[in-house]
């Protein structure tokens, strides 16, 4: 397992495991080294990892726990990444990877700077916008039918501000005050035929039928597969008096 790049490291290896000094920039230097030899099978056969559910705690100082490092890096070990970001984009079969304190801490960061920004425009909403607040939380709850009109905003602001920070049922901070900024941003046009959709399907004026689209109930008109079909069937002015039929069907709820 010759996993070691020609530097400072080997020399300081073979050192402290083998007492044995070599210059590194010694023309003899493979000639010289006796443990850490390219085909010393027999010690590093003995270098192996095993994981688990718990983290495995490596330390640069420990001379073993060094070459672990190093042979990470290198790509040494088949399950292992050398890093979370090559375990995204890589090979499927990584099923662990090298976490450095300079990397983790960079990632909470970046979802910290997320979930701020998704805060940040949730007061904006509730002190300026409290209509739009109330189509982005349709939109985002799966208990859309729970947000009317006369909905406080405080609740509404307590439930948006538990799902940016992964107090609901996802978790997943990332997601959560992404998927929220991506909502937010919408036009109040979508937001409000996306609300629609969501409370008109729950109130069975959109129905699922067996082959596989979603008619407008009183009429009989098949809309799309989906709510992203749907919302550009009902942004078309063709489609006004249906679109005219499913807002006065839910907002007789909103208003109670």
């Amino acid at each position: 397992m010759n996993l070691l790049l020609r530097s400072s490291v080997y020399p300081q290896l073979e050192a402290e495991l083998a007492a044995n000094f070599v210059d590194p920039d010694d023309k003899d230097f493979w000639n010289k080294i006796k443990l850490l030899r390219p085909d010393n099978d027999e010690f590093w056969s003995r270098i192996t990892i095993r994981m688990g559910n718990e983290p495995v705690w490596l330390n640069p100082t420990d001379p073993h726990d060094l070459i672990k490092l190093k042979a990470i890096e290198a790509g040494g070990f088949s399950l292992i990444a050398k890093t979370l970001d090559v375990a995204r984009k890589s090979n499927p079969s990584y099923k662990f990877y090298l976490d450095k304190f300079e990397e983790t801490a960079s990632i909470k960061t970046e979802v910290k700077k997320l979930r701020n920004k998704a805060l940040a425009e949730l007061e904006k909403l509730a002190n300026k916008n409290v209509n739009k607040l109330m189509y982005v939380c349709k939109v985002v709850d799966p208990n859309s039918p729970q947000y009317k009109k006369t909905t406080p905003t405080d609740v509404m602001y307590d439930n948006m501000d538990k799902y940016i920070n992964g107090e609901t049922v996802d978790t997943d901070k990332r997601k959560t005050a992404q998927r929220f900024l991506d909502i937010a941003n919408l036009d109040m046009e979508t937001l409000k035929i996306r609300s629609i959709i969501k409370d008109a399907t729950y109130y069975k004026l959109l129905i699922l039928r067996g082959d596989g689209f979603i008619y407008h109930g009183e009429s009989n008109t098949m809309v799309g597969k989906n709510p992203s079909e749907i919302t550009e069937y009902l942004k078309n002015p063709l489609h006004e008096d249906i679109l005219t039929s499913l807002t006065k069907g839910v907002e007789k709820y909103w208003n109670n």
